[in-house]
């Protein structure tokens, strides 16, 4: 009786490759599975050690929180415990303010934390570092500040922005030297450096701003540069980087960088200008002209927001019709006698879909 194997053995050699990738198939998959169990079985075992950890820590660091603790009374933390330590402290940490912040300090470093988290930075994976970093935040030990400015220039965008982010909770001082650095990444996200700058303060990024808009554009910087450095201007104070942003504008002959300064510059000294710039060549800059004069617009602006329901871009005629709904004095019936006076069957659409969306 012949078995399987001499089966495979004798037979074609299609037959022979179908039976050899079949059996090489139930092989692997045995091995995943084995893999998966594997796997499964640490995962609980380690979720076994964390509530164990935690039955006794739990306790300990809300005593701490409420009092000074006798350092006595804590037990040693192994290295594979830190992390669950420093999950919970953490989320005190968060949750917490004032000296009880401090007391959770000194039983962190009553108990050796602070090595740890710094050992963790140097040799741990992408995750113990990054829950490195945020502990040195609460820390908040200067003699960090040397390692958190070598991590902004990390290959890793999340590592520099919770490296910036620690770094000006430790050390204020530093967002002079900060901020030209996050800047100019183009792979950090323009959005987590303004939450950055926001935290920082409208007060200490103001003047910074300002100088580095005037710095960069006198240099010559490239307009992607730029944009991004104009948008930042949102978490500052107007009066402090408007003039630099009038600046630009005045003397710009890039299509983004002019754009982006329409986005940001609300004052009224601009009105001249932003009304002979809904006229521009370029759809884009009259986008961003008419969405200004939307925001700051008086009644004599009115028939130049209706001139532009007839424009060649589906986008102006959309930001003019949002315009002109903007404008304090104009109401949903205005526009609805507006619509019903007009013979552009673009405008009459446009002003027909912006009441539609105001009513609903």
């Amino acid at each position: 009786m012949y078995s399987g194997l001499d089966f495979a053995a004798n037979s074609e050699p299609v037959i022979r490759f179908a039976f050899w990738s079949g059996f090489c198939a139930v092989v692997l998959t045995l091995m995943f599975i084995a893999r998966i169990a594997v796997l499964r079985m640490a995962l609980r075992r380690n979720e076994r050690r964390k509530q164990a950890f935690l039955s006794v820590w739990r306790a300990l660091l809300t005593e701490s929180a409420l009092a000074t603790i006798d350092p006595s009374r804590l037990p040693a933390i192994s290295a594979q415990d830190v992390v669950f330590f420093l999950s919970y402290w953490n989320h005190l940490q968060n949750s917490l303010r004032g000296d009880t912040r401090e007391r959770l300090n000194y039983l962190a470093r009553t108990a050796g934390i602070d090595h740890a988290v710094r050992r963790m930075l140097k040799d741990g994976d992408n995750a113990e570092r990054l829950l490195a970093i945020v502990s040195l935040v609460h820390l908040g030990d200067k003699t960090d500040t040397v390692v958190l400015k070598d991590l902004l220039v990390s290959e890793q965008p999340i590592a520099c922005l919770h490296a910036a982010r620690a770094l000006l909770h430790i050390d204020p001082g530093a967002l002079g030297e900060l901020m030209p650095i996050i800047v100019e990444r183009n792979d950090l996200p323009t959005a987590a450096v303004a939450n950055i700058l926001n935290e920082a303060g409208p007060d200490a990024i103001s003047p910074l701003l300002a100088d580095m808009l005037r710095n960069a554009f006198l240099q010559g910087a490239a307009a992607q540069y730029m944009v991004r450095l104009i948008a930042l201007t949102a978490a500052a104070h107007p009066s402090v980087v408007y003039p630099s942003l009038c600046g630009i504008m005045d003397k710009t002959g890039d299509i983004e960088v002019l754009a982006a300064c329409l986005k940001s510059v609300r004052t009224p000294a601009e009105l001249p200008r932003i009304r002979q710039l809904i006229r521009h060549p370029d759809w884009r800059v009259r986008v961003h002209a008419v969405s200004a004069l939307g925001d700051m617009g008086e009644k004599s602006d009115l028939e130049l927001l209706k001139n532009l329901l007839s424009d060649s871009q589906w986008w102006v005629r959309y930001r003019a019709a949002q315009a002109i709904s903007r404008l304090p004095f104009v109401t949903v019936d205005d526009l609805n006698e507006m619509r019903a006076h007009l013979d552009d069957n673009f405008a009459v659409d446009m002003l027909g879909q912006v009441v539609s969306e105001r009513t609903s």
